[in-house]
């Protein structure tokens, strides 16, 4: 659980291993990374604000409600909203890491 690298004089240690709270700012990120794909797909200029609308399994939704407001931020978000139920709508399927996950995104009237 430790990574150690040394050279003459300074030796480093840094532990390697894992908590659930950097496991949810990774997942958060690519959360971004999903959201910011669609956001190139559909041609949108930088600025444009987005609605976003998801399904997510539950390690991703807790991610996510640890991380909204900064998700939001990156990823200029006026709402970040769950659709609950088994229809698609309109969602489209971005795994993360093995977890379900799927969504869309809307562009908001300025």
């Amino acid at each position: 659980g430790i990574a150690v690298h040394g050279d003459s004089g300074l030796l480093v240690a840094l532990d390697v291993d894992l908590d659930d709270d950097l496991i949810a700012e990774g997942l958060a990120r690519e959360v971004v990374h999903r959201v910011q794909n669609r956001r190139r797909a559909a041609d949108l200029d930088y600025a444009d604000r987005i609605a976003v609308r998801y399904r997510a399994n539950e390690t991703i939704e807790r991610a996510i409600d640890a991380h909204r407001e900064w998700i939001c931020g990156e990823t200029l978000a006026v709402t970040f909203q769950a659709v609950n139920g088994d229809r698609s709508d309109g969602l489209e399927d971005a795994p993360i890491e093995g977890h379900a996950f799927a969504l869309t995104i809307e562009v908001q009237p300025h």
